[in-house]
């Protein structure tokens, strides 16, 4: 009798005994089952994994499954597909224009999907066999000495996929009527998944305040109720736990994605959506907890949708029209109308109240001009950006804004590209060159958590007339750039005001979409044909620049032959497009532009006449209606923070102080152990701009803070060195170098040593303590890295051929910290070849 047999006969006389009862006794007889097919049962059905796969039509699905078996290899439906041999595959391959990406969905056995989901749509069978020998041959690699290197094999967002796509994949097969699985083949997925879930559970390996830590928890729990065995408890409280924390730092107060993206947003949104309703049946409250706060965030994802059924290509958003529409998405269980509504461009849901929203906190401001059903795609759709809480997936495109009417793209954002750094185009894209702002010398900037503090929203006014959004970027160096943006409608006035010590370079960006045609241009107008598809009604765009103190250009990208005019509507995909540059030289300078819709006959809807007097700095507006109102432009006051004038009373006692403090703001004071680092003694915002300290025997550094009344803005700076002299027992004020207090970038230059070697420098001045991490990328994929301390430069040996990135992580006790990288290096048989 065999031991499967032999334990059933057991049960079957337990249970005969226990029924025996009163005299009489029900015989019941279990014999054996031969249509069990395992002493190990999962947790967890095919249908409670509720696990969302984005997979191509049915259609596509077969074909790539077909092309599996047939010998072509896809790891992801919209990247390139190549020959292959299972047997002998390089499970180290750098492939296509985006190879990290590619391997991220290689190392996750993205490709056992298409299998899997193959044979649900025709039930072949040996598509499922060949997916078991996909992750077998996996196996086998990821334990030899070829997987050392790689950091895809156990990466956090690859695992979690590849912890999901083998529990979907041995579900299916366990449905099948033929046994897929042996008994040998389900005890060697159970220890696979419990190796990933005990990886998944460690936190030395969890990513927080990341949309991957969220895929990680996702994934652990799968794992936890999948293995349903002595972990179980211990992982689903971790992950727990963990979402919690995720979901806290996700979203802003206003319930806004912090991760610059809208599209991440949805996604983010989906994978909170998909982890609580799988969560239902083993704790409602968590369940319910995190439903609730989703239709929050639901708010938001309203009103950036634009007219089309796009979402807003903000960040790392994918903007394919098509692709990217979100009508189709059943955005129901958010139970939020008003998303609805958006969503299904009119046709359900219940229309918002508000044609425009402001979410001064995370950034935003967004308008839908009307939200009529029967001409939705027809509304004036505008998004003016400036501010961030989190740099990931963030594009330097503060001060930008983004306009949509007549069923087209007007002006907009670029797009994305890759993710591959150093790559030419996308370093474009992610850059200020990519978005409709203001640049200053040519130059971008560096958009790390530390620096959020340097932009923002710092006013706005939402009346009857218009909408105010006045947004703030100092992200230049001695350049404080203000940004008056006006939605009068079909008419948007944008004012930029630019105030330096220095004589600079301003550029003012605008990026036409693909529909817009140049009719004319001098040198400050250009007016656009809107070309919409519909023959009957034909709309003009007209940018104009009323100060006429610069120089218009306009470009069209040309490959190498162009810095700007390019556009990313997809993952490697570019199309050329034609970028208005306006450029301005002076250390004060202010740029005013009126951007009008027009018809054929130049009338602006709901707008009658514009009127500019530039001696008062003031506009009239009068409305088709007849009414009239008045728009007079306004400087912000800047705030000074480093106009600090220090007193010394009595030995060990300072005195610092504002010689000009601004009533409308509030002051603080940090003072800094030189030595350490660390804070000794921290004063609190107040109305006072001064304050007293009483010295120990170090040296110290005075950090001064600046705070704008509504809370909006704010500025610091180290405003001071006080030494003490043990010689002397004296303290005394340090004045030599005192602008080197805060750190002063001026770029980077790569030289060549030699065939192998390179020096790559990193230039500032700084006078304290700091450390460069610098990062080398081989192929768009992370190779290796190391530190510096108090070293600007690195030379580095290239010995291998591939396409390398240099990026340099600068970090000081102050907080002034950059991330550039260098210019992409092409090296072949080990040698140098080109850079660009």
């Amino acid at each position: 009798m065999s031991i499967q047999n032999r334990r059933l006969f057991l049960n079957s006389i337990i249970v005969f005994l226990l029924l025996c009862f009163g005299g009489t006794c029900v015989f019941l007889w279990f014999g054996s089952n031969n249509s069990s097919k395992s002493n190990i049962s999962w947790g967890i059905s095919k249908e409670q994994f509720n696990c969302v796969f984005d997979f191509p039509e049915d259609e596509e699905v077969v074909s790539i499954a077909n092309g599996l078996l047939d010998g072509e290899l896809t790891v992801f439906d919209s990247m390139e597909k190549q020959p292959y041999n299972l047997d002998e595959l390089d499970w180290n391959m750098s492939f296509s224009d985006s190879p990290n990406s590619y391997q991220l969905y290689l190392q996750s056995l993205n490709s056992i999907t298409y299998l899997t989901r193959a044979y649900e749509i025709n039930k072949q069978v040996n598509y499922l066999y060949f997916a078991k020998q996909f992750i077998k041959e996996w196996d086998d690699y990821r334990k030899s000495g070829l997987a050392k290197e790689n950091t895809y094999v156990w990466y956090d967002h690859g695992t979690a996929l590849r912890a999901d796509n083998i529990i979907f994949f041995v579900l299916t097969a366990e449905e099948a009527q033929e046994d897929v699985m042996t008994e040998s083949d389900r005890k060697w997925i159970e220890n696979l998944i419990r190796e990933h879930g005990q990886f998944l559970s460690d936190q030395k390996n969890y990513t927080e305040n990341h949309n991957h830590g969220i895929f990680q928890d996702q994934a652990l729990l799968y794992c936890a109720y999948f293995l349903n065995d002595k972990e179980k408890l211990s992982w689903v409280e971790i992950a727990k736990k963990r979402l919690k924390e995720q979901e806290n730092y996700a979203f802003t107060e206003e319930m806004v994605h912090v991760e610059n993206s809208p599209g991440y947003q949805i996604g983010v949104m989906d994978l909170f959506y998909t982890i609580a309703e799988f969560m239902r049946p083993f704790d409602k409250n968590f369940s319910e907890m995190m439903n609730d706060d989703l239709k929050k965030a639901a708010d938001f994802l309203a009103y950036i949708i634009k007219p089309n059924g796009v979402i807003a290509e903000i960040g790392d958003t994918n903007s394919i029209i098509g692709q990217s529409s979100v009508e189709q998405r059943k955005f129901d269980k958010y139970e939020n109308d008003n998303l609805k509504y958006s969503a299904m461009l009119g046709k359900n849901g219940k229309k918002p109240v508000e044609t425009s929203k402001i979410f001064p906190l995370s950034g935003y401001y967004v308008s839908h001009n009307q939200w009529k059903e029967d001409c939705f795609n027809q509304s004036t759709w505008m998004m003016f950006k400036s501010g961030y809480s989190a740099k990931t997936h963030k594009h330097a495109d503060d001060n930008s804004f983004m306009l949509y009417s007549k069923g087209t793209d007007v002006f907009v954002d670029t797009g994305w590209y890759n993710y591959v750094t150093g790559n030419r185009y996308r370093d474009y894209f992610v850059s200020s060159h990519g978005h409709n702002t203001v640049i200053v010398d040519n130059k971008s900037y560096s958009t790390t958590s530390e620096n959020s503090t340097k932009v923002g929203i710092y006013d706005y006014d939402l009346n009857s007339n218009y909408d105010y959004v006045l947004g703030y970027n100092e992200m230049y160096e001695g350049v404080s750039f203000d940004r008056h943006f006006y939605n009068l409608g079909d008419a948007i006035i944008i004012y930029d005001n630019i105030e330096s010590d220095e004589i600079h370079n301003y550029s003012q960006l605008l990026h036409a979409s693909e529909t817009m045609e140049i009719v004319s241009k001098s040198r400050n107008e250009t007016l656009f044909k809107l070309n919409t598809g519909v023959s009957e009604k034909q709309y003009y765009v007209r940018v104009k620049q009323l100060f006429c103190n610069g120089s218009n250009y306009v470009i069209h990208g040309d490959n190498d032959k162009a810095e700007y005019g390019y556009i990313s509507r997809g993952m490697n995909q570019l199309d050329t497009i034609d970028t208005l540059k306006y450029d301005v030289k002076g250390k004060n300078s202010d740029i005013l532009t009126l951007i009008t819709i027009e018809d054929k006959e130049g009338k602006v809807e709901g707008i009658s006449d514009i009127k500019f007097n530039e001696m008062t700095k003031s506009f009239t507006i009068k409305k088709s209606s007849g009414e009239e109102y008045q728009i007079q432009l306004k400087n912000r006051e800047r705030f000074q923070v480093d106009d600090v004038v220090i007193q010394k009373q009595g030995d060990n006692n300072f005195k610092f102080y504002h010689q000009n403090a601004n009533p409308d703001a509030t002051y603080a004071w940090y003072l800094i152990d030189k030595s350490t680092g660390t804070v000794s003694d921290k004063r609190e915002y107040s109305n006072s701009a001064e304050c007293v300290y009483s010295l120990d025997k170090k040296d110290y550094l005075i950090k001064a803070y600046v705070r704008s009344a509504n809370h909006n803005y704010r500025k610091s700076s180290i405003v001071a060195e006080i030494k003490y002299d043990p010689v002397q027992d004296n303290w005394y004020e340090e004045k030599n170098d005192r602008e080197k207090l805060n750190i002063h970038y001026y770029g980077q230059e790569m030289e060549k040593k030699n065939e192998h070697n390179y020096l790559f420098r990193v230039k500032f001045d700084y006078f304290w303590n700091y450390s460069i991490k610098w990062y080398i990328y081989k192929n768009g994929a992370y190779y290796t890295n190391f530190t510096t301390n108090n070293n600007n430069e690195i030379e580095y040996e290239f010995t291998e051929s591939g396409n390398y990135c240099v990026m340099y992580y600068l970090s000081t006790p102050n907080g002034d910290n950059l991330f550039y990288n260098f210019n992409e290096i092409i090296i072949t048989d080990g040698v140098y070849n080109e850079y660009r």
